[in-house]
């Protein structure tokens, strides 16, 4: 069974990109208001470098990357073992809500069964 996880990096998705990193709630109130932070200028330099990544790629493709352009697809592995896991699900969804009806249905006759106490 393939285990999917939400926490997949950059790498283990076929993303070509540095990720930055997590500024925190006193950093992010900074940015906000304009002035700057630590983790902010460090992200900053990770975008930056990124952006010259990215350029760099273009060039040596001799593509242009647009809007229109996808530029986060996945590998055919990766799409093959989500679409195994969404399924996966699916089915064991469907078994659950099986389950469920039964625990229901036998609920029901279960307080069929039970005489009525009346005060």
């Amino acid at each position: 069974m393939y285990k999917f996880s939400q926490n997949l990096g950059y790498k283990d998705r076929g993303i070509d990109k540095e990720p930055t990193i997590h500024l925190g709630h006193e950093a992010s109130k900074l940015e906000k208001k304009g002035k700057r932070s630590k983790r902010g200028d460090i992200n900053r330099e990770i975008e930056k470098r990124n952006a010259e990544r990215a350029e760099r790629k273009k060039s040596e493709q001799g593509q242009e990357i647009t809007e229109n352009t996808p530029k986060n697809k996945p590998d055919n592995e990766l799409a093959k073992n989500t679409a195994e896991y969404l399924n996966e699900l699916k089915e064991n969804y469907v078994a659950l809500e099986k389950a469920l009806i039964e625990l229901i249905d036998e609920r029901n006759e279960i307080r069929q069964e039970i005489p009525r106490l009346t005060y």
